[in-house]
């Protein structure tokens, strides 16, 4: 598959104006986006195995992920900007449902390029010098507290994907000693309530140690 030329392609089939359409056309170019979406896998898997060498399959999985992180990043400012369009309530649902459903297949994608072909990048590459920080969070809290940050404006972004893709890189739980894009990205969208009652008590336990001062 080509991706440069079908980023473009999806990116303007998935904008809030293409998906409020419901023409036939506009019916049939998202159903073909989601098929799309999920051919990214398969189409992968038969990469990999034609890829000459290690170094091609290396190349391949990187552009593959960025791609991935990229669309993602594009559905999250679509969201923002389909919340602030006046339509109907039952049409802005049924393009928020697709939104879901096309990010769902792109993060399935991304667990499989992060554990199924770990084992060709092993070794491919030098490895990660720096000693992840062992936090005293689970996966759930670590995903809320990098979201309040982003939130809050400490962290500066317009891809928070990218942001998770790095926080779970550099940071160790208390639980796991490798975080995966897929379970980061949905704790930081959807927050468990326990994250969120035992991170405002490490909050408040901050604001006093900053009264210390």
């Amino acid at each position: 598959m080509n991706y440069q030329s079908l980023s473009p392609q999806m990116f303007e089939a998935i904008t809030p104006a293409k998906l409020i359409d419901h023409s036939v056309i506009a019916t049939e170019t998202r159903t073909q986006v989601l098929k799309d979406a999920a051919r990214l896998t398969v189409d992968l898997m038969e990469a990999l195995l034609q890829a000459k060498n290690q170094k091609t399959q290396v190349a391949f999985i990187n552009a593959t992920k960025i791609f991935v992180v990229t669309l993602c990043a594009k559905i999250e400012a679509y969201r923002k900007m389909l919340k602030e369009m006046d339509m109907e309530e039952a049409v802005k649902q049924d393009c928020f449902q697709f939104y879901q459903a096309l990010e769902a297949d792109l993060l399935s994608l991304m667990a499989f390029l992060e554990k199924d072909c770990r084992v060709i990048t092993d070794g491919a590459q030098p490895a990660n010098s720096t000693k992840p920080i062992q936090t005293n969070l689970n996966v759930g809290q670590l995903a809320l507290f990098l979201r309040l940050q982003v939130e809050a404006g400490i962290i500066q972004t317009e891809n928070r994907q990218e942001v998770i893709e790095q926080t779970r890189t550099y940071y160790k739980t208390v639980r796991a000693k490798s975080l995966s894009q897929e379970s980061m990205s949905n704790k930081f969208y959807t927050p468990d309530p326990a994250a969120v009652s035992i991170l405002r008590t490490y909050l408040v336990n901050m604001l006093n140690e900053l009264k210390r001062l």
